[in-house]
């Protein structure tokens, strides 16, 4: 199944060994990781703002990302659906991209459960259907 990991997810693995990190290994193992060109830019941002990482450190784990997984290019336009308009974006290159889900720990995204068919899931949700 594909499967798009919002940046949170992916900020979070990299914090600390907790769920995200769990999710984010379930997802390499057993399906296709799909991302939009807007989460690495989003990663490499958070990963100096809130954790403290180099810029130079923080712009080759983006890098990492854009060369190891599917990476999309930001749709053009994206309808609004969510309460939070830059999670557009996200949520329509899951859409175009045919994703069986978008998992996310954002609340804007949380809130609309499934969009066109596509459940939107807590990394929590996604171990318990996924594993």
């Amino acid at each position: 199944m594909k499967v798009l990991l919002d940046t949170n997810i992916w900020v979070a693995a990299y914090a600390s060994k907790g769920l995200c990190l769990e999710v984010v290994d379930l997802a390499r193992r057993g399906h296709e990781i799909i991302l939009c060109e807007q989460i690495p830019r989003e990663f490499e941002k958070a990963l100096v703002r809130k954790l403290g990482f180099p810029a130079v450190s923080a712009r080759q784990e983006a890098g990492f990302l854009r060369q190891s997984l599917r990476v999309l290019p930001d749709p053009r336009a994206a309808p609004s659906r969510s309460r939070d308009p830059s999670d557009n974006a996200i949520l329509q290159c899951a859409l175009l991209a045919s994703c069986g889900c978008l998992v996310t720990g954002d609340e804007d995204l949380v809130v609309l459960q499934n969009v066109e068919g596509m459940p939107i899931l807590r990394p929590r949700d996604f171990l318990r259907i996924a594993a």
